[in-house]
């Protein structure tokens, strides 16, 4: 732990400003496309076919094509259904009223063909289904206390656990395993696929209501996410770690992980959620309407994220960053009395510098690149701003932070800083841009431009600046005069 607060302390001791951080951020820049659905009650998406199936009150099962923009009705004999999880030609769907039944509608015939499944015994509707490493489906029943196996061969079979389980979310584990979170007990459950055994993972308690309602695996990781009313949180099965990140009061309606890593969860307002672990979050305004509420969620293999409004039956389609439009410029400034570099992506803080509000010396050098501040954007990354405590550290009698800023696009790191009591997170200086990768081409896809970082060595003498730039050349020539070259740090869209 010495190792990384000295690191922090290092990477963190930049200058500047801090009182533009109330400045108002847009909440909806991604670029949304949104589509009638002919039917009612879209509170489940899967991927069928080159479609997207949504959920209904009637006896069909509906779909949107992107390809050409198209809704159609699909299966016209099955039940006002809910749940909905594809395999092959097949959609699984559970009952919306009694009798309470798993059925599997085949899409390739007209009418879906529609069998249904058991237990007869269950005398409460189904709260949520994923397919198991072996294509079964799995669901979950709270109100009925069990969880349900389904082979595809027709075969069912009910788990009690103690007995005393009240399963919600469920999602296959990258181990294979089978996950759900059980609400009331306030724990998160591992069910081996392979012995049906039940591992219970307490959850610790934020407030009363830390109750875990949904679960999602996140590609390349075994560990298990979760979402709370008032937080999101994981498991580590290795270690049997679980920790909650607090968030705003939310409720929890889908959970689901892009391949970037992110998790989207829908709350049924007009917003979504977007975390990036370990622990970044922003909501996005996805539906004009007050009234509207977010339910069903699919995030495709691209990244793009659908969203139904359950209330009005309207899909939205959020494209990803290679597609949105950038919406802001980050502009630099120097100072010639600090010989200190800053950055913002805020118009109005920009044109605040210009007319002398942050003091003397500041001008524009004339470098900019393009960004997002109004995400969260889909496969791209918050870039975390900062500013230094100002508060005098009575051990020391001097502030207890840099007059300084700092910017990190990486998630861990963004979070470390946040634990840092020399560190204020500043909410509304925050903006988007792309990680670089080791897999492309200069670390940044083709339709961006890297961005270098340059430090000027100065922590010894608590004079710390780092330097964000798209020009090579520029850089090259602030690692000549002495800074110290750190490489390509985000990436930013040449729209």
């Amino acid at each position: 732990m010495k190792i990384l607060n000295e690191r922090i302390t290092r990477i963190t001791s930049i200058a500047l400003l801090a009182f533009f951080s109330a400045a108002t951020i847009p909440t909806r820049a991604a670029s949304i496309s949104t589509y009638w659905f002919l039917l009612d009650g879209p509170d489940s998406l899967t991927a069928v076919f080159d479609s997207i199936a949504g959920s209904t009150f009637s006896t069909r099962i509906q779909r949107y094509r992107p390809s050409d923009n198209t809704m159609s009705k699909m299966a016209s004999d099955v039940q006002p259904n809910t749940n909905l999880v594809a395999f092959n030609n097949s959609v699984w769907f559970t009952t919306r009223y009694a009798p309470y039944q798993v059925g599997r509608a085949d899409l390739s015939t007209i009418s879906g063909n529609p069998v249904y499944y058991g237990p007869s015994d269950i005398a409460a509707p189904y709260d949520d289904m994923a397919l198991g490493a072996d294509n079964s489906l799995w669901a979950t029943s709270a109100q009925g206390a069990r969880v349900v196996r389904v082979t595809q061969t027709g075969a069912v079979t009910s788990l009690f656990g103690n007995a005393a389980i009240h399963p919600l979310g469920i999602v296959r584990g990258n181990d294979g395993n089978m996950w759900f979170a059980d609400g009331a007990n306030r724990r998160i459950t591992r069910i081996d696929s392979g012995t049906g055994a039940f591992t219970d993972y307490p959850v610790p308690q934020l407030s009363p209501t830390t109750i875990p309602e949904r679960v999602a695996s996140i590609p390349g990781s075994n560990s298990i996410w979760f979402s709370t009313l008032d937080g999101i949180g994981y498991v580590d099965p290795a270690t049997g770690r679980v920790d909650v990140v607090p968030t705003e009061a939310q409720q929890p309606v889908r959970m689901t992980a892009g391949s970037d890593g992110t998790l989207w969860l829908t709350n049924g307002t007009q917003y979504v959620t977007q975390f990036t672990p370990p622990s970044n979050y922003a909501k996005l305004k996805v539906f004009a309407d007050a009234t509207a509420q977010s339910a069903g969620l699919y995030v495709d293999d691209s990244g793009v994220v659908y969203v139904s409004d359950q209330r009005s039956a309207f899909l939205a389609r959020i494209a990803t960053a290679k597609d949105t439009p950038a919406d802001t410029t980050v502009i630099e400034f120097y100072n010639l009395l600090l010989d200190h570099y800053f950055m913002t992506a805020d118009q109005d803080e920009a044109a605040a510098i210009d007319a002398g509000a942050a003091g003397p010396g500041w001008s524009r050098t004339g470098q900019s690149w393009r960004g997002w501040t109004g995400g969260p954007i889909p496969n791209a990354a918050e870039v975390c701003r900062f500013y230094g405590t100002p508060d005098v550290d009575p051990a020391t009698g001097a502030r207890r932070g840099p007059n300084s800023h700092f910017y990190t696009l990486q998630p861990g790191e963004c979070a470390a800083v946040k634990q840092d009591a020399g560190w204020r997170y500043e909410f509304a200086g925050k903006f988007w841009m792309i990680k670089p990768s080791s897999a492309a081409a200069g670390g940044c896809p083709a339709w961006t431009d890297a961005v270098y970082r340059a430090y000027n060595n100065g922590f010894a003498s608590n004079n710390s600046n780092h330097r964000y730039m798209t020009d090579a050349a520029l850089y090259n020539q602030m690692v000549a005069k002495g800074w110290s070259g750190e490489g390509v740090v985000m990436c930013a869209p040449k729209q």
